[in-house]
C-alpha cells in the first residue's frame, strides 16, 4: 500500500469514528456529541505531535550521525553502510510512534 493509499484509509477511519461518537444517545444533546468528537481530535492531534517531535530527534540523530560518518568515512563502502544506519534509525524512530 502506498503513502497515498494509506493516507486515504486512515481519514475514512478517523471519519467513521467522528461519525461513531457524534450520534447522540436518548437524552444528549449537540453539546454531548460535540465534546466527543472534540476528544477524539484531541487525541488524533496528540499523535500527530508526537510523531512530528520524534521524527525531528530522528533527523537531528540521522544528520548527526551522517556529518560525523561521513567526515570520518569518505569512501563509497562506507557511506552505503551510513545509508543503511540513517535508514535503520529513521525506521526504529518511526515505528516507535505508530499506535498500536
Amino acid at each position: 500500500m502506498d503513502r497515498y493509499e494509506k493516507n486515504r484509509k486512515e481519514l475514512s477511519e478517523l471519519s467513521h469514528e467522528i461519525w461513531a461518537v457524534a450520534q447522540l444517545a436518548p437524552g444528549e444533546g449537540i453539546a454531548d456529541g460535540a465534546a466527543r468528537i472534540e476528544a477524539l481530535l484531541r487525541r488524533e492531534i496528540q499523535s500527530l505531535v508526537f510523531n512530528a517531535e520524534g521524527m525531528e530527534k530522528a533527523l537531528k540523530d540521522i544528520r548527526s550521525l551522517s556529518s560525523i560518518n561521513s567526515a570520518m568515512n569518505p569512501n563509497s563502502f562506507a557511506l552505503t553502510v551510513l545509508l543503511a544506519d540513517i535508514h535503520h534509525i529513521a525506521d526504529t524512530a518511526l515505528a516507535k510512534e505508530q499506535p498500536e
